[in-house]
């Protein structure tokens, strides 16, 4: 994504998502960490502040269930929304820990 300050349309990154999964195929979930601008946050500069998000697909219910109430979310139809976290690094670690208790 270019940085524009403006949060991805969802069925953009569903479209993504189905892209990857046809790409690397029997995969049990397939993720995009996109970043967004804070709502109610400014940075020093007294511009908006960025977060980091990510975006799960799952066509495994009972997994991407397991895994939206480890994340603290709602399975969405098939996908669902977790974050906001500060950095790309914290996202990975958290949504890495959930993925691992979701799967074993």
């Amino acid at each position: 994504f270019t940085k524009n300050k403006v949060e991805p349309k969802e069925e953009f990154l569903l479209a993504i998502l189905k892209e990857i999964s046809q790409t690397v195929p029997n995969q049990t979930f397939s993720l995009i960490l996109w970043q967004a601008p804070t709502q109610n946050a400014f940075d020093l500069n007294n511009e908006t502040a960025d977060e980091i998000w990510a975006t799960i697909k799952s066509a495994d219910a009972v997994k991407l269930n397991f895994l939206a109430t480890e994340l603290k979310t709602k399975n969405q139809n098939g996908h669902l929304k977790t974050g906001p976290f500060k950095t790309f690094s914290e996202a990975e670690i958290q949504i890495r820990r959930a993925l691992k208790s979701a799967i074993f």
